[in-house]
């Protein structure tokens, strides 16, 4: 651990991982666990795990991919009594490692969560979950560079500016299309205002408020 910089959010979930081999009476922590733990939404609030989001944006169900990997851990050996003190299993060394060479191709500071995420291409049993529920590595790898922008990871909570948008503001373009919107009635000459603000070619950056 000491060859790693995680950002905060990569290191609570290494601890949510290390929970629930605990919950599960395992004794290494293994990327399955870690893939669960992301799921969690239980300390930041819903629509907080960034892997949700990455797994609706490459086309994938996010509930079913957590189904399964809660599965794999159930069918995992168990150790009675739970032991006190857990483990990396050796393929979680590998997945962080992995992770690292994420970080260093981007010219990272911090191992962030989406290098994490990256890292799971490359371990076999995460990935066959996500292949099974129909996510290609071009749709993942898309989803994971749409989330993350043309960021660097230069300090530990560099993930808190990841789609800051969607958490703080509602995309109308996005529910227009999916027809979500309801109708507007007497309102035409407010209409017709938003459509001239919108169309200014300068001091186009209007906020609608109410």
């Amino acid at each position: 651990m000491s060859n790693f910089q995680f950002t905060e959010k990569t290191e609570k979930t290494i601890a949510q991982a290390q929970e629930l081999t605990r919950e599960f009476s395992h004794s290494q922590i293994t990327p399955m666990h870690i893939a669960t733990a992301m799921f969690d939404e239980s300390e930041e609030g819903p629509g907080s795990s960034l892997l949700k989001s990455i797994i609706n944006k490459a086309g994938g169900i996010p509930e079913e991919i957590e189904r399964s990997f809660k599965k794999l851990l159930v069918r995992l050996p168990t150790q009675t009594p739970a032991p006190i003190e857990v483990s990396f299993s050796p393929q979680t060394g590998q997945l962080l490692r992995k992770a690292q060479e994420h970080q260093k191709k981007q010219k990272d500071s911090y191992i962030s969560i989406d290098h994490v995420m990256l890292a799971f291409m490359d371990d076999d049993t995460c990935w066959k979950v996500f292949t099974e529920n129909n996510i290609t590595k071009v749709a993942f790898e898309n989803a994971i560079s749409q989330t993350r922008g043309n960021r660097r990871v230069e300090s530990k909570t560099a993930e808190a500016g990841y789609e800051a948008l969607s958490k703080y503001a509602i995309d109308m373009v996005a529910l227009a299309e999916q027809d979500k919107l309801d109708p507007v009635i007497g309102r035409d000459d407010e209409i017709r205002r938003v459509i001239r603000v919108l169309s200014r070619r300068t001091k186009n950056n209007p906020v609608l408020i109410g």
